[in-house]
């Protein structure tokens, strides 16, 4: 009797393990479940979660220009037209292949100290950094600030019309190279308003040596005179010119029209005109001239489509 209630009590307890092991195994089924729900939610090991992609996506369309411009091979259409490769060419395309008349030899050093050998490589390596187009194919515009011991005043640059000349102007100052020099020229009498009335510097020696290079000289950017009237880019107040820019930059003062087909344009003083007057009426005087204490680039992006007319 003892053995065979052995027996039964045996059965039930295999019964009650069966049981108890079915439970467990739903239980951490459920439970393998719900930690494969949490990982999917979250970032593995080489793989990022749908949401977490599309957040990444748009972090990067915000510093980067737009989904299709980072993700496709496919060069956007507007980096062909012709506009395109007339604002961004070679610094040998742009150069002259043999030194202009009265070109001179670079010195060695600017007035202020920085060796002209590394800021023309600096110039060089700037070259193909200076874009003037956003990532979404639209013209943006250089703004040259000019901090001066006669006050600050604005540039606004104009590289559809001159875009070497932008070019080189942009690198120079980025390079540090306008920090510490003068404008050291004056032209005109403001009893003479009928003749032309200019300032002008940059020179590495202070020198006002309108020749003067850092070893740069650009092919001349000087639109025709049926170019120039469409366009309405012509010598008036504000206007800023170079002969052919080694680094020498003049900024008129009044309506210059005899000057016009003269000079390379390539830009406009937009902000504060008054300041180069005053730098004009300090170079009348026997004084030490004024000096550009500092020479910043900002971008504006005009919002105009890249297209093949300019």
């Amino acid at each position: 009797m003892a053995r065979k209630r052995g027996k039964e009590l045996t059965k039930r307890i295999s019964k009650w393990l069966v049981g108890l092991g079915v439970v467990v195994a739903i239980a951490g089924c459920g439970e393998e479940n719900e930690r494969a729900g949490t990982l999917s939610s979250q970032e593995r090991p080489g793989q990022i979660h749908p949401s977490a992609a599309a957040s990444v996506s748009a972090t990067n369309g915000a510093t980067s220009g737009s989904a299709q411009e980072r993700w496709s091979d496919e060069p956007a259409p507007w980096k062909n037209s012709a506009l395109y490769a007339f604002l961004h060419q070679t610094l040998e395309e742009a150069s002259q292949p043999v030194l202009p008349l009265g070109a001179q030899r670079p010195p060695d050093v600017t007035i202020t100290g920085k060796s002209v050998g590394k800021i023309f490589e600096e110039v060089k390596r700037r070259w193909a950094e200076v874009t003037f187009a956003t990532p979404s194919g639209t013209l943006r515009r250089p703004v040259a600030v000019l901090e001066t011991e006669c006050g600050d005043m604005e540039i606004a640059l104009w590289p559809e019309v001159a875009p070497n000349h932008v070019r080189a102007f942009v690198a120079l100052a980025e390079s540090g190279y306008y920090d510490g020099l003068f404008f050291e020229m004056r032209l005109g009498e403001r009893q003479q308003d009928q003749l032309p009335r200019a300032i002008g510097g940059g020179s590495p020696q202070a020198n006002a040596q309108t020749a003067a290079s850092i070893g740069l000289w650009l092919k001349p950017e000087i639109l025709l005179p049926e170019q120039a009237k469409a366009r309405g880019v012509r010598h008036q107040a504000g206007t800023v010119f170079c002969h052919w820019l080694g680094c020498f930059f003049y900024i008129g003062l009044n309506e210059a029209p005899m000057w016009d087909g003269e000079f390379v344009i390539f830009g406009e003083v937009q902000r504060n005109l008054g300041v180069a007057e005053r730098i004009y009426d300090r170079l009348a005087e026997e004084a030490d001239p004024p000096q550009i204490r500092r020479m910043m680039i900002r971008w504006h992006d005009t919002g105009k489509l890249l297209t093949d007319q300019r």
